[in-house]
């Protein structure tokens, strides 16, 4: 299955998933580290109230192992920080493999060198996504050397061009944290969804580097933390109260005073 159409299947919310307590989800993000060594005008993370620092170790085996005994089938190591920032991405990425967990990731590009991708491929990375940050030339060789590694390139549509873009994104406002007047999280630009219900509370979940389930892929605040996952077990958080409620209020669409107002441009 290509990216897009990995990316398509989370996106378009299956009618199955449009409820108050959905499947536990067959993809998570975990964020490896809140570090970034960008500080890009269109991201919301040079904002950010939350510590920048990597994941503990220990809590992230511990997150890897949970998500395969929930069947979870893909982990993507990465949120709102730069990953390739953490020198234990490798070893994670090996250990997820070890479990037959599909792993990707998303780097703004600026570290990720030939050299440095081969690393990454022989740990067993199955998927990697570069934003357009990166050097030209890089992007180029590292689509050449890969071999098991799918290697894609995303870009922001108006800011970025480029024959090595293999699709294209909106400039997010992220939840109110940019400046730009396009609200919601809707997919890619080739195959956009509406921006409520926000696909994120229903097909995909999300986990800082402080092992907090979070509602919200924009994060900045840990305003939307549903569950502290050193203290109750995935499906608790995922089906919490607070993530229940929020999830009503998307289906309902009563939103204008809600936690996602923001995002939406309602307020």
């Amino acid at each position: 299955m290509k990216i897009t159409e990995r990316i398509d299947a989370k996106t378009h919310i299956p009618k199955e998933c449009l409820c108050l307590k959905p499947p536990i989800p067959k993809s998570v993000k975990i964020e490896i580290t809140s570090r970034c060594n960008y500080n890009c005008e269109y991201c919301g993370v040079k904002d950010s109230k939350r510590e920048k620092k990597d994941i503990d170790s220990g809590l992230m085996r511990e997150l890897i192992f949970e998500c395969c005994l929930n069947d979870i089938q893909e982990i993507g190591f990465f949120l709102l920080g730069e990953p390739l920032l953490n020198p234990k991405l490798c070893d994670y990425i090996s250990y997820a493999k070890s479990l037959e967990i599909f792993t990707f990731v998303t780097t703004n590009g600026s570290m990720c060198n030939p050299a440095q991708f081969k690393k990454l491929e022989d740990a067993g990375l199955d998927s990697l996504k570069i934003s357009f940050n990166g050097d030209d030339l890089w992007i180029k060789e590292v689509k050449e050397v890969a071999t098991t590694c799918e290697v894609s390139c995303s870009g922001i549509k108006g800011l970025h061009e480029s024959d090595l873009i293999d699709y294209f994104l909106p400039l997010y406002n992220q939840g109110g944290h940019t400046k730009s007047q396009l609200y919601g999280n809707i997919g890619r630009l080739d195959n956009p969804v509406k921006p409520d219900p926000c696909w994120n509370l229903f097909t995909q979940a999300h986990i800082n580097v402080d092992g907090m389930m979070t509602a919200c892929c924009f994060d900045h605040t840990g305003d939307f933390i549903v569950g502290d996952l050193s203290k109750v077990s995935f499906e608790e958080a995922w089906h919490s109260d607070k993530f229940q409620k929020l999830r009503g209020r998307h289906l309902k669409g009563c939103l204008r005073d809600s936690l996602c107002a923001k995002c939406l441009g309602l307020k």
